[in-house]
């Protein structure tokens, strides 16, 4: 089976960290509003990097935990 260059590229970019500062940008804003991780929260870190490569602006971070913390 042939692997074309806009599958792997398409592969690559799903397995690659986000770059940049901002996973730990949105750990920040969402300890600043929810408290920090715990230990068993840390599992969803990579969900923090799906965001940043997903384009969650830290501006849509603030709001959602906002959201998630009156409710």
């Amino acid at each position: 089976m042939a692997v074309t260059s806009g599958f792997l590229h398409k592969v690559l970019n799903s397995v690659q960290p986000a770059g940049g500062h901002c996973p730990r940008i949105l750990m920040e804003i969402y300890a600043k509003h929810c408290g920090r991780l715990s230990v068993y929260g840390l599992k969803h870190v990579g969900d923090i990097h799906a965001m940043c490569r997903a384009g969650v602006t830290a501006h849509k971070m603030a709001a959602a935990s906002i959201k998630v913390r009156s409710n």
